[in-house]
């Protein structure tokens, strides 16, 4: 990492010294940025989930698993999406074009409904990212 050497930094003190000012910030800025690229820090891809993602909730999951999850059977839970005829069998997000089945958004819609915590514990129920969780969420209550 660069140092700054110390007369600038005394510079920086003096009020009608503003040039050294902008000097001073402009090498801070330089050694912050120098700092961060030198640090060899890569991004690698990670698995976040070992699983496949969730497809269909009421096939893949047991029965009392579901119930906790959503405190639906899974029978009233297909009951329900046989229902909502006005909903379309595939779920498109306008803004980023995440796509989802209904069965898997209403199993969405219902497990935030139920159980009010994190959308982080809900990704790991559907084994998807966060963000596509809330995508999905929002395409079906704010979109059909």
């Amino acid at each position: 990492m660069r140092l700054i050497s110390p007369q600038l930094l005394f510079s920086f003190q003096s009020r009608n010294s503003q040039r050294s000012g902008s000097l001073l910030l402009s090498m801070l800025f330089d050694t912050v940025y120098h700092n961060y690229t030198c640090c060899n820090m890569n991004v690698w891809p990670t698995i976040l989930f070992r699983d496949p993602p969730m497809e269909n909730p009421v096939e893949e999951l047991p029965a009392a698993t579901f119930f906790q999850l959503m405190d639906f059977w899974p029978g009233q839970c297909e009951e329900v999406i046989d229902n909502l005829l006005l909903l379309p069998d595939a779920i498109v997000c306008a803004a980023t074009y995440s796509t989802s089945s209904k069965q898997l958004a209403i199993f969405l819609l219902l497990r935030q409904w139920n159980k009010a915590d994190t959308w982080d514990d809900v990704r790991h129920v559907l084994r998807r990212g966060r963000v596509w969780c809330i995508k999905i969420y929002r395409a079906v209550c704010f979109s059909y």
